[in-house]
């Protein structure tokens, strides 16, 4: 059976599903780790720094921080022109601009924490990027590494790129920044609620950003149904993240920490290769796709 996009991000119905089954889907989070094989030695020797807080964009929490990442991935995502990066770069932008805006609207229990996580969060993205770009790929995560190849390549299709770039981000990344962040705020009420309420967020953003992508980069996209075979459900993922930041949380010690952080890194380097296989893109897609851009954009 095949979805297209649209059934996959604004189903609201399954944000509830989540929240209640949450602990069946970290127990399929466990089960897929195991089902993909290979050593993690290769990960637990890349350098992951996971000294809390040092790699926090914003210290202060205040509201200029999200808009200074705003304007930085603005500018991403005006140089990519019609790079095969851009369709992931704009689904971001318009989900960051997103969450600036609910923070402003005071949805959020604990507004600095959206205004010190958005930000945080955002720079793993624009820094992978960045350190790709560069050729300094030995600091790319793999997940990172496989997306910005494909795209590169030109391997995969729009979708693909699209799905590359989430995985990446949030079966790779999320844990990471939000165990930076801290799991608590000041006083000690769990910051669980104001992450759920991101899903919302991430729906209304899908409503603004896929017709733009389909508008100006692929109109393909809204039509391109999703592959059976594969779970591609974000806000699966998200669950599962939120549980792997507690994870490196609870850790006893740094070397148990590194071993979590592995877990991690192979698993959203697995899932990415996944992704580029059940998106392959031909010539004749690419040409398709070139055109369009060059023509909307």
């Amino acid at each position: 059976m095949s979805y297209r996009i649209s059934d996959i991000f604004v189903s609201k119905h399954l944000i509830e599903r989540n929240r209640s089954r949450s602990s069946i889907w970290f127990s399929m989070a466990v089960a897929i780790g195991a089902f993909f094989s290979g050593s993690i030695s290769a990960y637990a020797n890349n350098p992951v720094d996971l000294d809390r807080g040092r790699l926090l964009v914003c210290r202060s929490g205040a509201d200029k921080c999200l808009d200074k990442i705003v304007r930085q991935m603005t500018k991403n995502y005006r140089h990519l022109g019609c790079d095969h990066n851009s369709a992931f770069a704009l689904l971001y932008l318009r989900t960051t601009e997103s969450v600036r805006d609910a923070a402003r609207l005071g949805e959020f229990r604990d507004r600095q924490w959206a205004n010190t996580i958005t930000p945080t969060f955002g720079r793993y993205y624009l820094d992978a990027y960045e350190l790709w770009k560069r050729g300094h790929n030995d600091g790319v995560p793999e997940a990172w590494r496989i997306a910005f190849d494909a795209a590169k390549h030109k391997s995969v299709s729009t979708l693909g790129d699209i799905y590359l770039g989430i995985n990446a981000h949030v079966n790779r990344d999320l844990a990471f920044a939000q165990y930076r962040v801290g799991m608590f705020s000041d006083d000690g009420t769990s910051r669980y609620a104001d992450y759920n309420h991101i899903n919302t967020v991430l729906i209304r953003a899908r409503q603004i950003s896929f017709p733009e992508i389909i508008a100006t980069l692929d109109s393909s996209v809204e039509t391109t149904p999703l592959p059976s075979g594969i779970d591609l459900n974000i806000f699966a993922w998200r669950e599962v993240a939120w549980r792997n930041a507690e994870r490196l949380a609870a850790a006893p010690n740094h070397k148990a920490r590194r071993l979590i952080a592995a877990e991690i890194e192979e698993n959203a380097a697995n899932m990415a290769r996944a992704i580029a296989a059940a998106f392959p893109a031909d010539d004749s897609f690419n040409q398709f796709r070139d055109a369009y851009c060059a023509a909307h954009r």
